[in-house]
């Protein structure tokens, strides 16, 4: 019938209005919950530049102290680095100023033995003639102050020597009572004024030559004797060689 028939109609065009009304709000419903979504994602991302920025705000002064510890120690390197140029050239100069001092007291020291070996030479032979008991006593003040005098330049030979680091120690071969009797010879004069005794005593198995530097070894052996000499009142000296 023509009612059937319209309702048919009218039931097909609610039904199909129902699905165009349930299809609209479920797109709404998506749109909704992007639209929240990107909400959240806005939020997070001023949540997070709020945090960046307060945390650069807070490390600013910390880095601009950094900064100013680094240009310190910049700046103390650079003193350092000076200081240093400038002791490396002072120890340069002091070096120059060793050596060349070195140089003069081993080139002074040469020029004063020579003149001074003469004056001994030649006192110990006028030693050797026949003198009254004055004038031999006035030639043998001279020879011991010629030794002595000669023996604090040897040591000032030395000292330049071995700052300059020149001091090279012989190996010849000697005799240990020859030497003995050189040292023996030059504190006689000291021991004989102070009413000293002198005497050595070698043993038997010690060898009658070795190999060294002569010359060193009577420079210490004379050096000992002396202060033997110098503080002993009364008695004697003796040297033991074993």
């Amino acid at each position: 019938s023509p009612d059937l028939a319209a309702l048919a109609a009218e039931t097909s065009a609610l039904t199909e209005g129902l699905r165009y009304a349930t299809s609209h709000t479920a797109r709404l419903a998506d749109a909704r919950r992007e639209l929240v979504s990107a909400l959240v994602v806005a939020i997070l991302l001023l949540v997070l530049s709020a945090l960046a920025a307060t945390t650069w705000f807070t490390l600013l002064p910390g880095l601009k102290s950094a900064d100013r510890a680094v240009d310190a120690l910049r700046a103390v390197q650079g003193e350092i680095a000076a200081k240093n140029e400038a002791l490396n050239d002072a120890l340069t100069h002091t070096k120059s100023a060793m050596q060349a001092r070195g140089a003069f007291l081993a080139s002074m020291s040469h020029e004063l033995r020579t003149p001074l070996n003469a004056v001994i030479g030649m006192t110990g032979l006028l030693l050797d003639t026949p003198l009254s008991e004055e004038q031999r006593d006035f030639a043998s003040t001279i020879r011991t102050s010629g030794e002595a005098l000669l023996s604090i330049i040897n040591d000032i030979l030395d000292f330049s020597k071995i700052e300059s680091g020149r001091l090279e120690l012989e190996r010849v071969p000697f005799s240990v009572r020859a030497c003995l009797d050189d040292a023996l010879e030059l504190v006689a004069t000291s021991a004989a004024s102070k009413g000293l005794a002198l005497g050595c005593v070698v043993d038997d198995r010690t060898p009658a030559r070795v190999r060294g530097d002569l010359t060193r070894v009577r420079q210490i052996v004379v050096n000992l004797l002396s202060n033997a000499v110098k503080f002993t009142e009364r008695g004697e000296v003796m040297i033991e060689v074993s």
